[in-house]
């Protein structure tokens, strides 16, 4: 099955009424909403996150026998 990323949030009609699509939802090729709206949509994801490294995390409390300041 393709499928195909919202690249926009809006609003439409489709046959059970009014339909939002939210940006970055991921929907059928085939469907007749994107059918009917190609410019909303495309083949890849607009962003993709990747983490690089974990940000570092500090000591709330003293170790034992270490005094804090």
């Amino acid at each position: 099955m393709k499928v195909k990323y919202a690249t926009e949030t809006f609003a439409t009609s489709g046959p059970m009424g009014a339909i939002r699509v939210t940006a970055g939802e991921v929907w059928d090729a085939d469907d007749p909403i994107v059918r009917r709206h190609p410019n909303a949509f495309r083949a890849r994801p607009l962003d993709v996150h990747v983490r690089r490294s974990t940000p570092p995390v500090e000591q709330a409390t003293a170790a034992p026998g270490e005094k804090r300041g």
